[in-house]
C-alpha cells in the first residue's frame, strides 16, 4: 500500500513544488491581466490535484483493505437503518397529524 501512496504523492506534490518555485522566480515580473489569470487557472488545477494527498489513501485503503471494506460497509448498513427509521417516523406522523 505503500507504493500507490508514494506514487500518488509525487504526482500531485512535484506540480506544487514547482509552481512555488515559478512564482518565485516571477514575482518581480510585471504581468497583464490575462497573464495573471492563466497563472490563477494553474494554481487551482495544482491545489486540486495536491488535494489528492489527503483523499486518495482513503481509496487505497479502501480498494486494497478488505478489513476496511468491512468496517465501511457495517457503518454504511447502520447509517441507512437510522435513515430508514427517521424518514418512517416522519411519515408516521406526518400521517397521523392529517388524519387527527
Amino acid at each position: 500500500m505503500l507504493i500507490p501512496q508514494l506514487l500518488i504523492l509525487a504526482v500531485s506534490g512535484i506540480p506544487f513544488g514547482l509552481q512555488n518555485i515559478y512564482f518565485n522566480i516571477t514575482n518581480d515580473i510585471p504581468k497583464d491581466d490575462l497573464r495573471n489569470a492563466i497563472e490563477h487557472l494553474f494554481v487551482q488545477i495544482i491545489r486540486l490535484f495536491y488535494h489528492c494527498n489527503f483523499v486518495c489513501p482513503f481509496y487505497i485503503y479502501l480498494y486494497m483493505s478488505s478489513e476496511v471494506r468491512k468496517v465501511l460497509k457495517n457503518y454504511m448498513i447502520k447509517s441507512a437503518r437510522c435513515i430508514t427509521d427517521v424518514t418512517l417516523n416522519t411519515i408516521t406522523n406526518t400521517t397521523q397529524s392529517l388524519h387527527a
